[in-house]
């Protein structure tokens, strides 16, 4: 469902107190130049410029505080959106990223592994800090007026920061666009519920504090983007894995409402399936409580920062907890998020368009050689409905490696992807476009893990990794890919002069397979929605 998905960390970053940090690969400030400033009444924020890789200088605006550090009494509480202040304002240096573990960073060195890189090169967050609600804004010289388009990063809601390199937004910004990227609070301090937690925020809160993050950001964008350069009438979330299902979330909530247009998600639909109860997970807080020793909320919030997040390993993603616990997703709080999602999908949904998609073999980096017939057939059986097919009924036989891919990929990203574009129309009248992510990197024929979850975001951010191999079809694919995002972002629409068109999904079911050859088709060749059990349950 996420990177990194179904492991178990341990390894806490070891730099746990707030800094600032310049990672690798990023490019690097323009010198000789007056650094640019965007100036709102009497705030001014001064940032760097950038060369992207056409020369087009572009400026870079780095950790910009959107919200009061949620920090001490303030941990577990809604965001305080954070007014700027009088004077000038450095925004050179990115922030610290949110509490996490090593988790991204292990999903990047898996990845590098894969194309037979040095592991050693994965990036890590650097500093990390309760003090992290930080943002980051790229926006073209002499920007006026342009569309803007706000990223909320994947991780499993356990790991990732703004900053990655991945989203360095210098090359996506050259497209006529303000590009903005957030942290948000992740794990135990983003999305933790306990009773004593009720009715301390008058809009909500408990199991909802990282999406309230993302709510504040986008608060933030409305108020002063302009001052960037940015459209607030025209803004879009784009985001990737646990980002794209937070654009879920966000297009549900009533307190999203008129914070975007439109709504671009990668890899992330699978929150249709996930029905977080505030009760199960106040009970699941009260049992951090009591492993922690604390006697009350206000005890838990005077702890240590880096005792809570040891404790949260232990407690909620050790051997021993079940699978359900593992998860920090949001709950239904009756405030934040009233509905479960596929009754939610029925109601008006915030934004204009959609566009959603997965990639080809999202399963496969997560899926061992040691899979077996048996584990297929129990995956079947639990998320399926229906006699389980023969091998090879629906496709030629494979692997039983890839078969477990197959059935992992349909569970939880192409059939829901499909749903929450058809709800999306149906009950919305919202233009809806669907996406497969086909483009099979380099010349691995025999790439072990194909196209896989994440493998989309160099090509949307033009941020190719020194360590990914690159042919001419992957530098094709990323002018694409940077064409059809950004025209989305501008009209609604992908469609452009000279593209291959890219149509509505329709009742025939096609989607754009996106690769260096685009062409429409069928996304679910093996038929295999049909028996995914949840799945077009609202009719």
């Amino acid at each position: 469902m996420s990177r990194g998905n179904k492991k178990l960390l341990h390894t806490l970053i070891p730099a746990l107190a707030l800094g600032l940090v310049t990672l690798p690969g990023l490019c690097e400030p323009v010198a000789g130049k007056a650094p640019p400033q965007a100036t709102l009444t009497e705030s001014l924020w001064t940032g760097l410029w950038e060369n992207n890789r056409e020369g087009q200088r572009i400026a870079s605006y780095r950790g910009i505080r959107y919200a009061v550090p949620p920090t001490g009494p303030r941990r577990w509480r809604a965001p305080q959106l954070l007014e700027p202040a009088a004077g000038q304002i450095d925004a050179s240096r990115f922030g610290a990223a949110c509490m996490q573990t090593s988790y991204n960073t292990d999903w990047y060195a898996d990845v590098i592994r894969n194309f037979g890189g040095d592991p050693a090169l994965a990036p890590t967050p650097g500093a990390v800090s309760e003090d992290c609600l930080f943002l980051n804004v790229w926006a073209p010289e002499g920007a006026q007026n342009l569309p803007v388009m706000v990223f909320i990063h994947g991780g499993n809601n356990l790991g990732g920061w703004s900053h990655e390199p991945n989203y360095h937004g210098s090359e996506l910004a050259a497209h006529d666009v303000v590009v903005v990227s957030i942290n948000y609070r992740l794990g135990v301090f983003g999305f933790f519920a306990h009773p004593q937690l009720r009715g301390e925020d008058p809009e909500g809160g408990p199991g909802n504090y990282g999406l309230l993050d993302q709510i504040a950001a986008l608060q933030w964008v409305q108020r002063y983007i302009a001052a960037f350069g940015g459209n607030p009438e025209q803004v879009t979330v784009f985001g990737e894995s646990a980002g794209g299902a937070a654009i879920g979330y966000l297009m549900t909530s009533p307190q999203a409402r008129d914070l975007f247009r439109y709504a671009i998600r990668q890899s992330g639909a699978f929150d249709l399936y996930q029905h977080g109860d505030l009760t199960i997970e106040e009970a699941y807080g009260e049992e951090f409580q009591r492993d922690l020793g604390a006697a009350s909320i206000s005890e838990m919030r005077a702890l240590p920062g880096a005792q809570i997040l040891a404790q949260a390993q232990q407690t909620y993603l050790g051997k021993e907890a079940p699978e359900e616990k593992r998860e920090f997703y949001p709950v239904r709080d009756g405030q934040v998020l009233a509905h479960i999602p596929q009754k939610a999908y029925t109601k008006p949904l915030n934004g204009e368009a959609l566009m959603v998609g997965f990639n080809r073999d999202e399963s496969l980096m997560y899926v061992d050689e040691t899979v077996s017939d048996i584990d297929i057939s129990n995956w079947w059986q639990q998320y399926f409905s229906g006699p389980q097919p023969k091998d090879g009924e629906f496709a030629p036989a494979q692997p039983a490696r890839r078969r477990m891919a197959e059935l992992q990929d349909a569970t939880w990203q192409d059939c829901s992807s499909a749903e929450v574009a058809h709800l999306a129309q149906r009950y919305s009248d919202m233009p809806a476009y669907l996406y497969r992510f086909d483009q099979l990197r380099g010349t691995m024929a025999n790439n072990p893990i194909g196209v896989y979850h994440g493998a989309e975001l160099p090509y949307v951010f033009d941020s190719h990794d020194a360590w990914l191999p690159n042919t001419r079809a992957d530098r094709d694919m990323t002018q694409l890919i940077l064409r059809y995002w950004t025209n989305f972002a501008k009209t609604g629409n992908p469609n452009g002069e000279g593209l291959p068109h890219w149509p509505q999904l329709s009742s025939g079911g096609k989607a754009m397979l996106l690769s260096a050859v685009p062409r429409t088709g069928n996304w679910d060749p093996d038929g295999l929605c049909e028996w995914r059990s949840i799945t077009s349950t609202v009719k």
